[in-house]
């Protein structure tokens, strides 16, 4: 299971879409945004797992890829954010388990320009642009939290700009919150 904690959030918005020009207005619980900043993340439900989108100004990253199969879903997130495979330059694992990396390889692919981003204890059976990431790094203007006990190499990414938390498997509520 997954955990995300939203602390703070300033707007929560369906993305790009709730600009001027947006007929709709319409509200997703899982989006967030700063205008003023250029900031938005996306959730991408992916049933059991979610994947995270995030653009800041003309670039993306993603955050976890969820399991095998899911690498449409996170490419539909980034085109209803008006951007494309092209303009991902980072890719951030939680952690190197299937529901959370199934689609890696898929995500890579679509995505060449981008660097994949791992704890370092999750990150040997991994190949390809690959860097480790440690506690207090900043990836894409997210800081590295170092959360390991479901792996390792778990680690947890905090935007400071919009206060959110992408936990991964760092916490739970299958039976409460842990």
């Amino acid at each position: 299971s997954l955990a995300v904690a939203v602390l703070g959030v300033s707007a929560c918005t369906s993305g790009p879409a709730d600009e001027p020009d947006d007929p709709t207005g319409e509200k997703s619980e899982g989006s967030f945004q700063n205008p003023e900043a250029s900031l938005w993340w996306e959730r991408v439900n992916l049933g059991s797992v979610s994947a995270y989108v995030l653009l800041r100004g003309n670039k993306a990253a993603v955050v976890d890829t969820g399991n095998p199969g899911s690498v449409d879903a996170i490419g539909e997130a980034l085109r209803s954010a008006g951007a494309d495979w092209d303009v991902v330059t980072d890719i951030v694992l939680t952690h190197n388990h299937p529901d959370h990396a199934g689609s890696l390889t898929e995500v890579a692919l679509r995505a060449p320009k981008a660097t994949v981003h791992v704890g370092e204890a999750d990150s040997a059976d991994l190949s390809g642009n690959v860097s480790v990431a440690g506690d207090g790094d900043d990836i894409f203007g997210l800081r590295v939290i170092a959360t390991p006990g479901h792996t390792l190499g778990h680690i947890s990414v905090y935007d400071e700009q919009l206060r959110v938390l992408v936990a991964g498997d760092a916490l739970t509520n299958t039976a409460g919150l842990a």
